[in-house]
C-alpha cells in the first residue's frame, strides 16, 4: 500500500535526493544537479521560507517525490500562487494514481492558504506528463524556452481543479 509521507527536518532527504537525481537524469539535466542533504533539511524546516516534500512510499521504497512552496505571485490576478517544483514517480509506479495522492499535499495546503491555483512547468516532450496532468484537470497556461534550449510548457491546476484535488 502507497503511503505519503510529509518530508521535515528529520525526514528522509537522503530518499528525497535520489529519486530527484532520477527525476534529473529523466530530464536530460543530470550535469545540473547539485543537492545538499543539509541545505534541504534547513529548507523543509524553514519558517521564513517553507518548502514542501513529500514521498510516496511503497513499504520501504520511496517510489515518488513532490517538492512545492508558496512563492510564485501573480500581479494581474493580485494573488500568490503555489508552485510545483518537481514531482516525480518512478516508472515501476506509474499509470496507477499515484499523481493524484502526490498532489493531494500542495492542494490542501493551497485551500488552507487560500490560494486558488497550483502553477508548474513540464518539458514539452514529456507528452505523458501532460496528458496526465491534463486528465486531473491542468490548462496549459504558455510556453518558455531556457537559456540551455530547453522547451517547457507552463501548466496550472486552476481553482475547481486545486479543489478536486484535495479531496483526493
Amino acid at each position: 500500500m502507497i503511503k505519503i509521507e510529509s518530508v521535515g527536518q528529520f525526514g528522509r532527504t537522503d530518499l528525497v535526493i535520489k529519486l530527484l537525481r532520477e527525476l534529473a537524469v529523466f530530464e536530460r539535466m543530470e550535469d545540473e544537479f547539485q543537492p545538499s542533504q543539509d541545505s534541504l533539511r534547513m529548507q523543509v524546516s524553514s519558517n521564513a521560507m517553507p518548502l514542501h516534500v513529500h514521498l510516496a512510499m511503497d513499504g520501504y521504497e520511496a517510489v515518488g517525490v513532490v517538492v512545492f512552496y508558496a512563492g510564485e505571485y501573480s500581479s494581474f490576478k493580485t494573488g500568490w500562487r503555489l508552485y510545483l517544483e518537481d514531482i516525480y514517480i518512478k516508472e515501476s509506479h506509474r499509470g496507477k494514481g499515484l499523481l493524484r495522492k502526490l498532489l493531494k499535499p500542495a492542494a490542501v495546503r493551497a485551500q488552507r492558504g487560500l490560494i486558488p491555483e497550483i502553477a508548474f512547468a513540464v518539458l514539452d516532450w514529456n507528452t505523458d506528463a501532460q496528458a496526465a496532468y491534463k486528465a486531473l484537470g491542468a490548462e496549459v497556461e504558455g510556453k518558455f524556452i531556457e537559456e540551455g534550449g530547453s522547451t517547457w510548457l507552463r501548466m496550472v491546476f486552476r481553482e475547481e481543479a486545486v479543489a478536486a484535488l484535495a479531496v483526493g
